[in-house]
């Protein structure tokens, strides 16, 4: 507290006014608490501010003043996202900002919503503080949003709370009635926005700033609410942010997501994680570091198992160690002080790929070889044996996920027809879909004895998503002609997109899409590719196979692929694998080569 004031320089009289003010009635003796907690944690926060940053908070007020105040909050924090605005930014730390009026107006509506929130009854102090009880989440400015809940919504919780006083008590319940019932009023996910300002323009709500949005609203609706981070997916590069609710009777937190693989996630808090700070170090320190509002949950979500790691005294005396994931590279995402030679991190996430490394200025030097945790704790590591070599053949770079197994799934039943007459009264059967592709280029051969004007696809059972459709006569060639379709389709503004050579493009296809050449051709082949991630092997492109081998990835040499499918020979078993596309695209996963098979990691 004292070290608090301290820092608040000339303005720790506002400060001393609030604690004074808590100070002088008995009954208000948790309210002083509530406020020493505040200020003691006050240090490590601030906003942004100054010219450029006022002027931002003065149009977004002025632009989205019919927005509620959750989303206006997040949108406030944006300009801190953007490294070229930081020049533009002043750091206004709370501690000397605040002001004694503000700090009060929190904590006394703060305990007016525990209070009269009968689901809250059980909530514990500690859990109010860092839930419930905080006038910040991130970096946003000091502005009055706590009471700033529309009628609307104060209406509708009020019903909803008499629709479940006979039923229920608890925080969780309320919120799953008022989530089913209330937040199509609300949906912020994957929103498009016009920021009005040149250096941000059209924004997109990410799951960071609809996460962000919930958790406001939430606990100005009196629910405790936290945003819980994972800094990497176990078997992804992607990072991802989840809103969970504090309940006291479900022990704690309640996720709103689960993952099926999960390597750590972190809560965010008010209070600081004095054991999260490092000490200063000269070295590279990974944001997941810096960070000290972190409170490791990993344990909530799923199984977890300590990794211990020993590291030999050498030239190098580190004093903290991190373990990594693979994310393009390798990403830490926790870290462990060095004591006797030995680090250990607490709660790792099972079923994940980690490599233990420290920092030396700026490079990282790795412990041992990458290992996979398995459900039991035990370490499984990646050894190259370049005396066991094997021939493997890779069709991708990157996993297919189980969304875009089904974009090629809903392909299946889907058939091609010719017809010598526009409306296909009398078609001709082609070729019937019975596959899943999995996103690969397929070729559909004509018989050449069919001659017709008019061909389609038809979708089979629901609506597809189609990447690319061509089509080619005997002699190869392509041939070209007037697209025609369900009136759906054809009022489609992306129906170009099907044959534009893009593979990320596409076009929705709602029953049918077909092609007037304007003239009976025999064709040879159709080729057609369902909407796709773009991560397959592509005719033309430069690939990269590289192996991890003790510190450092090794390259077993560049190939332009010549179809869709690569291989390469005299690949050391064991190896951890890594293929790159030097062409294009960023997506890119490690695997093992197993049975014949990648097996994505």
């Amino acid at each position: 507290m004292e070290q608090a004031l301290r820092l608040a320089g000339d303005n720790r009289p506002e400060l001393e006014k609030v604690l004074a003010h808590y100070r002088q009635n008995p009954g208000d003796s948790l309210k002083y608490r509530a406020a020493v907690f505040l200020i003691e944690n006050m240090p490590w926060h601030f906003s942004y501010g100054g010219k450029y940053m006022d002027e931002y908070v003065r149009r977004i007020d002025s632009c989205f003043s019919d927005l509620p105040i959750e989303l206006r909050m997040m949108f406030y924090t944006l300009p801190g996202q953007y490294p070229s605005l930081s020049g533009r930014l002043e750091i206004k730390r709370d501690v000397q900002n605040i002001t004694a009026d503000y700090l009060i107006h929190n904590i006394d509506l703060s305990f007016k919503i525990w209070q009269e929130s009968y689901w809250l009854r059980d909530l514990y102090f500690e859990n109010f503080c860092d839930y419930l009880l905080p006038y910040r989440l991130g970096r946003e400015p000091l502005v009055f949003w706590k009471d700033s809940l529309p009628d609307r919504f104060k209406t509708k919780i009020r019903d909803a709370t008499e629709n479940l006083l006979k039923t229920s008590s608890d925080a969780y319940s309320l919120y799953t009635f008022i989530d089913v019932h209330l937040m199509k009023d609300a949906d912020y996910f994957d929103k498009q926005f016009t920021i009005p300002d040149a250096n941000i323009g059209k924004h997109i709500t990410d799951c960071i700033g609809s996460t962000t949005a919930y958790t406001y609203l939430w606990r100005m609706c009196g629910i405790p609410a936290a945003v819980d981070m994972l800094p990497r997916h176990g078997n992804a590069n992607a990072r991802h942010c989840i809103f969970s609710i504090i309940d006291e009777r479900l022990r704690g937190g309640v996720p709103q997501e689960h993952h099926n693989s999960v390597a750590k996630v972190y809560r965010n808090t008010y209070s600081a994680n004095r054991s999260q700070i490092l000490r200063p170090t000269k070295d590279f320190v990974p944001p997941v570091a810096r960070n000290p509002f972190y409170r490791d949950v990993t344990a909530s979500y799923v199984r977890t198992a300590d990794v211990s790691v020993n590291i030999k005294t050498g030239k190098h005396k580190p004093e903290y160690l991190y373990l990594g994931v693979f994310s393009m590279g390798w990403d830490a995402i926790a870290h462990a002080s060095v004591k006797h030679g030995k680090a250990t991190f607490k709660d790792m996430g099972v079923g994940v790929v980690y490599i233990p490394f420290y920092y030396i200025g700026n490079r990282q030097f790795f412990v041992s070889n990458p290992f996979y945790l398995d459900t039991r704790g035990e370490r499984r590591y990646f050894h190259a044996d370049i005396n066991d070599a094997q021939t493997i053949t890779i069709e991708r770079k990157y996993p297919v996920a189980d969304y875009k197994i089904w974009w090629c799934q809903s392909f299946i039943n889907g058939k091609f027809e010719a017809s010598d007459d526009e409306k296909f009264t009398h078609p001709k059967h082609i070729f019937t879909i019975k596959e899943n592709s999995y996103c690969r280029k397929i070729t559909v051969p004509v018989d050449s004895t069919i001659q017709s004007r008019y061909y389609r696809f038809v979708c089979g059972t629901r609506a597809c998503h189609l990447a690319e459709i061509h089509f080619y006569d005997t002699a190869g060639a392509e041939v070209k002609g007037k697209w025609i379709g369900d009136t759906t389709t054809m009022g489609n503004p992306w129906l170009p997109n099907i044959c534009d050579e893009d593979r990320l493009s596409y076009s929705s296809i709602e029953s049918w899409v077909g092609i007037d050449f304007g003239r009976k051709v025999t064709l040879s082949k159709i080729e057609y590719m369902p909407r796709n991630d773009a991560n397959g092997i592509y005719p033309g492109m430069n690939y990269e196979l590289l192996y991890f081998d003790r510190d450092k990835w090794a390259s077993m040499g560049v190939q332009t692929a010549t179809g869709y499918s690569i291989t390469y020979e005299k690949v050391p078993r064991g190896a951890l694998l890594w293929l790159r596309n030097l062409t294009e695209g960023k997506e890119e996963r490690i695997f093992v080569y197993q049975d014949g098979k990648q097996r994505w990691m």
